[in-house]
């Protein structure tokens, strides 16, 4: 690696930027030596690099979601450091502790005003004329960013309150939301748990478990299957929307890809929690979603479901996904 390469990193996000702590007055600052997380993160990027390259599936999770063949211990390294990365950004590793949940509880008073789930769904109303839904309180937004980091961190630590309005960024309604809160008072009168189970089941936890114990194959099913549908949405929904506006050009080969099969989209069964499937344009961010999602539909036993979804989306848009994707 040379350091214009880590300089370059750095810049795009790709690679956190070294902390650095004051000398005293007068004496400079000095920067901290990276974290092994850090050096993971560095051998990753270097082993994915191409020189002058910055394009999609430089990264060993990209590539591995493009059907590509990768060293497993390449993927479990590029993985971990991934989910360290995380941990890092959201204090998740003080666990349990008075300074870990008032680290998360500051980080959810500033991420709270911005903090939102977009979907498909929304450039479908848009373009639909309907007006968009209402936008949460900053109490609720509060809720829901505290009800993430605490789940994030340490499952059982997420008020079940919390954990109901981070349905509500996904647009469930206030009435959907209060039957949720009915059903899980009743079932904590059982004994029962279930807001619990979830929060426990998207946890760092449950996440760095299920990164170390899938096997290669199973963690390279669910990748790709990511990979897949985030990239057939995105052109379904951006070249069929023009069709939903009726004034779209002629765009050729694309052509099939129109109103009609969006709203087949939109009737599938899946497409409530898949139209949330939106991958960032920046590396760093989109390899950190690419992890997360894939290792949660994993922990949630739900990969069937989501390749059986993306199986339906390959049929709907008729063409050979590997030639395209390649």
């Amino acid at each position: 690696m040379s350091r214009y390469q880590i300089e370059r990193w750095r810049t795009s996000g790709d690679l956190p930027r070294p902390a650095r702590r004051g000398l005293g007055r007068g004496r400079g600052v000095a920067s901290e030596e990276p974290d092994e997380s850090t050096l993971n993160l560095a051998i990753a990027l270097a082993k994915g690099s191409r020189r002058g390259s910055r394009r999609v599936g430089n990264h060993a999770i990209e590539r591995l979601g493009m059907g590509h063949p990768v060293d497993e211990h390449d993927v479990r390294r590029a993985l971990k450091a991934a989910l360290d990365d995380l941990a890092r950004r959201t204090h998740a590793d003080l666990g349990d502790t008075d300074e870990g949940w008032q680290a998360r509880h500051s980080i959810a008073e500033r991420a709270a005003p911005d903090l939102q789930v977009i979907s498909w769904q929304e450039l479908i109303d848009a373009f639909d004329g309907q007006d968009a839904p209402a936008s949460p309180s900053p109490d609720q937004r509060r809720a829901a960013a505290q009800g993430f980091l605490h789940a994030l961190s340490h499952g059982d630590e997420a008020l079940a309150d919390d954990v109901i309005e981070i349905f509500g960024l996904l647009g469930m309604t206030d009435a959907q939301r209060e039957e949720l809160r009915r059903v899980q008072r009743d079932a904590e009168l059982r004994g029962e748990d279930p807001l619990g189970s979830i929060a426990e089941a998207v946890s760092l936890k449950t996440l760095r478990r299920t990164a170390a114990t899938a096997d290669i194959e199973t963690i390279s099913r669910a990748v790709q299957a990511i990979t897949i549908i985030a990239a057939y949405q995105t052109i379904v929904l951006l070249v069929g929307a023009l069709d939903l506006a009726g004034s779209r050009p002629d765009p050729g080969p694309l052509n099939r890809f129109d109103s009609k099969m969006i709203r087949t989209l939109q009737a599938d069964p899946m497409w409530p929690i898949a139209s949330t499937v939106m991958l960032s344009p920046r590396p760093r961010p989109r390899v950190r979603q690419l992890v997360t999602l894939s290792l949660g539909v994993l922990a949630a036993g739900a990969l069937p479901l989501w390749e059986a979804y993306r199986d339906r989306l390959l049929q709907l848009v008729g063409n050979d996904h590997d030639d395209e994707l390649h």
